[in-house]
């Protein structure tokens, strides 16, 4: 089995998925890979260790890929690669400038990534207002927003401000805040744009077999 020219995952140490390119192979026997591989975005090293295949085996069967060191957080609600794309590239540059520990960065791109949404979602013929708050209260009065979606935006929204303003009182965005900012941003995305889709799948599917049962009926 030869080594794969690229694996593409999240990476463990700054939560961007990248194309890791193998630089090293470190064990090539009959059964197991070792590569290392350094991060696109932050540089780190990660271990793989990729099961070989023979032949004679099942085709059809994927080989196992494990990496060191692993990711242990939740895995995101959002699917990225499904969102509109100025929204998934405003999003990516705040999941790098976090992986970067840049906190203040990486709660201004959360807070960018809110105003995309709210503006991809704003029904026609609304007025939109330009402050941001006013923004998230005119569409939970339209209900585009229910209860759950609004307290989300405006707390992003407020973690935003406090990486927008450089205060007297030299109050700042610290780890603890860009991390809260970046799970609540991938909530959000997630309520708007992968469960609706989900469940309309999941609808669809229930339909197609409701379908095919009455037909034998």
């Amino acid at each position: 089995m030869t080594r794969p020219q690229l694996i593409k995952t999240r990476c463990p140490h700054c939560g961007v998925f990248v194309a890791f390119t193998s630089d090293a192979t470190l064990n090539s026997q009959s059964e197991v890979i070792a590569m290392s591989a350094k991060c696109a975005n932050c540089s780190k090293k990660v271990l793989f260790f990729i099961e070989c295949v023979s032949i004679s085996e099942d085709t059809e069967r994927e080989p196992a890929v494990f990496m060191h060191p692993s990711r242990n957080e939740r895995e995101d609600i959002a699917d990225i690669e499904s969102l509109p794309a100025k929204i998934r590239s405003v999003y990516l540059e705040a999941r790098g400038t976090h992986g970067g520990k840049h906190w203040r960065s990486a709660c201004s791109n959360c807070r960018s990534t809110l105003e995309g949404v709210l503006k991809d979602i704003w029904p026609n013929g609304l007025d939109r207002p330009r402050n941001l708050s006013r923004q998230i209260r005119t569409l939970a009065d339209n209900e585009t927003l229910p209860q759950p979606l609004r307290e989300l935006a405006d707390a992003i929204r407020e973690g935003g401000n406090l990486a927008a303003h450089l205060d007297d009182d030299d109050r700042e965005p610290n780890q603890a805040v860009a991390d809260a900012m970046i799970k609540l941003t991938d909530y959000f995305l997630g309520y708007v744009y992968t469960l609706p889709r989900m469940v309309s799948e999941l609808t669809n599917e229930l339909k197609s077999l409701n379908d095919s049962q009455n037909r034998k009926l």
